[in-house]
């Protein structure tokens, strides 16, 4: 038997990575904000091409068990529709969330508990029945190929390079496009191009820990309904008074005796001052959201890798804490934790317009408006055990302009989900996945309509997006 290599018009053929694909759309990243985008975009009659670096759609909500979502409402009524809605109502009738339902803690109007697995697959076939070409198990940078002389200053990306594991052990194509939607998460695209970005907090720009979320089964939250209802002070709750047997899903923040007297004992040494868990989607089941791992740049391969390992590590701990600790907890097992450690926090692209504290706080109305939110502020410590919350004083919520989506210094490029254009603060409100559906439909809109007219986002009209988005129900007039 002879190799492969010893073969030189055979392995060249088997070997060769070359894909001739053109788009008029192209989407880098299948979460929240670039499914929108793409369905979005391909609504409109354009061809469009979704990029994602996993072998499923979804996100971190999906590969990062984020959970549940957050939120589709205001204090005074829904503020997240289009296709953000579409999808948890095709995941209520195919059995994979029970739709919107208070949330237990207050801390938001809604959330919205789903099934990871029914969320990938709902996803999926939203995308398919869309004509949404789908490229997985790709990483994606901008390709603007070799230069002469100055750089433009509004540079256009034409072509994207996808990086994959290649038949020769590396392997990379270009994808042509008219339009880019950077919904990375990261902004991956708009930093390859050169837009300005930032990261971080003021001053040192740390940014929010990182959480690795896991699934635990077999957990009594019958006796976790009735601890709780006896020890409300000890609890954030939405009403003291409120009988939780009646509620529908249970969140959970608190236990702040347990937790304090654990950590005086040293068998809980994870810098959390609370715990924090909602109900699952499967009986018995709940999501832990405990784990925090500070000072790590997301942009860092080994700041990256030492999180990840440490997050494990925390796990352990923490389980073993809810077990000996936490009533309800006795019986209980660990069946999953999160694809990859989640990033609170990263790159956001600035844009011509960045979306401030105040905006959020006092529910800022925009001439072009695209998309509401409802999060309040809400930063955990970068060097610490605490949390900061701002509740708004408006109780419909805040707008996002367009503005936000459009990266200073590109032609063709527009960003959606939680690397739009913001500050540290205001990043902490915007950056759920709730908002992200809202700012990857009109992102997609817009893509749309610039792909159709030479490519400029920038001279695409507000009033027409708008138009557009509020015809879909994408966004309500307040």
């Amino acid at each position: 038997m002879r190799l492969i290599s010893e073969q030189p018009d055979v392995y060249q053929a088997e070997n060769d990575d070359r894909h001739e694909i053109t788009t008029d759309v192209l989407v880098a990243g299948g979460g929240p904000a670039g499914i929108a985008a793409a369905i979005a975009a391909a609504r409109e009659g354009v061809s469009v091409v979704l990029v994602e670096r996993y072998g499923f759609l979804g996100g971190m909500p999906a590969a990062g068990l984020v959970y549940p979502m957050m939120t589709f409402h205001s204090k005074k009524g829904q503020v997240v529709g289009g296709i953000g809605e579409e999808v948890v109502s095709r995941l209520v009738a195919a059995g994979g969330s029970p739709g919107h339902v208070r949330d237990t803690i207050g801390f938001v109007p809604s959330v919205t508990p789903f099934d990871p697995e029914k969320l990938k697959l709902v996803l999926q076939q939203m995308a398919e029945e869309a004509g949404v070409r789908l490229i997985l198990h790709v990483d994606a940078r901008a390709d603007m190929g070799a230069t002469c002389g100055p750089r433009p200053a509004r540079p256009a990306v034409r072509k994207v390079l996808l990086h994959h594991r290649g038949k020769r052990g590396s392997g990379a194509f270009a994808v042509g496009c008219r339009v880019v939607v950077d919904a990375t998460g990261h902004g991956d695209i708009a930093a390859s191009v050169g837009c300005p970005v930032a990261m971080g907090r003021a001053g040192d720009g740390l940014t929010q820990p990182a959480t690795l979320i896991f699934r635990v089964a077999n957990v009594d939250l019958e006796r976790v309904r009735q601890y709780v209802a006896s020890r409300p002070d000890d609890f954030v709750l939405a009403d003291p008074r409120m009988d939780l047997r009646s509620a529908q899903y249970l969140s959970v923040a608190g236990f702040f005796s347990i937790v304090k007297r654990a950590a005086a004992e040293g068998l809980l040494r994870v810098p959390r001052d609370r715990v924090l868990f909602f109900q699952g989607f499967h009986p018995g089941e709940v999501v832990v959201n405990m784990s925090r791992v500070t000072g790590v740049n997301p942009l860092d391969v080994m700041d990256v890798t030492r999180a990840e390992l440490e997050a494990r590590k925390q796990v352990e701990e923490i389980h073993a804490f809810l077990r000996r600790y936490v009533p309800g907890f006795a019986k209980s097992y660990v069946v999953q934790t999160g694809v990859e450690t989640a990033f609170r926090e990263s790159r956001r692209v600035l844009g011509s317009y960045v979306l401030s504290a105040d905006d959020v706080v006092r529910g800022a109305r925009f001439a072009d408006a695209i998309a509401m939110g409802a999060f309040p502020i809400d930063i955990h410590d970068p060097d610490g055990n605490g949390l900061t919350t701002v509740a708004m004083q408006a109780d419909a919520g805040y707008e996002i302009p367009l503005r936000c989506l459009l990266p200073r210094g590109s032609r063709n490029l527009i960003v959606a989900g939680r690397c739009i254009s913001t500050t540290h603060e205001a990043y902490s409100s915007a950056r759920v996945a709730a908002t992200c559906f809202a700012t990857g439909h009109a992102a997609g809109v817009a893509a749309a309509l610039a792909a159709r007219t030479g490519g400029d986002i920038s001279a695409v009209s507000k009033d027409e997006v708008r138009t557009k988005l509020r015809q879909g129900g994408a966004i309500f007039e307040s």
